[in-house]
């Protein structure tokens, strides 16, 4: 196998020559290799009832829809959320954790967006103290 190849054809020093005709190996990856997908959350105080929305948005950047993702996010304490958002995503909650997944598939260069509601009373300056979506952190926006 040759070595690297420095511009004009000639080898690098310590590196095997190159022989004139011989391809160079062709490096492929897998095709069709789904893209992770990304999400990124803001927090939305709602100063005149308590408590916050949080608005997350999934994004897929792959060449292929997403028919199955998950978003997990950690709220700030114990407190039944509210889903405000059902026609999009269904949501499932243990203790702090909230389970969100997709009621549809996720087309390829899309996004959807979606608003979890954290309902308490002195709950000001409060909001989700992690979020993931399939094991990847979230980014605050």
């Amino acid at each position: 196998m040759p070595g690297p190849v420095v511009s004009g054809g000639t080898a690098a020093p310590g590196a095997s020559p190159l022989v004139s005709g011989t391809p160079l190996p062709e490096v492929t990856g897998s095709a069709g290799a789904a893209a992770p997908l990304a999400a990124s959350y803001k927090t939305v105080a709602l100063l005149g009832l308590g408590g916050f929305d949080t608005e997350v948005t999934v994004r897929n950047p792959g060449p292929a829809a997403a028919d199955r993702w998950t978003v997990v996010l950690t709220m700030p304490a114990v407190k039944t959320v509210e889903n405000r958002s059902p026609a999009v995503v269904g949501m499932a909650q243990s203790g702090t954790e909230v389970t969100v997944t997709p009621l549809a598939s996720l087309a390829a260069d899309g996004s959807v967006t979606f608003t979890i509601r954290f309902p308490a009373l002195l709950a000001l300056g409060q909001s989700v103290t992690a979020c993931t979506v399939d094991g990847i952190a979230c980014t605050g926006r």
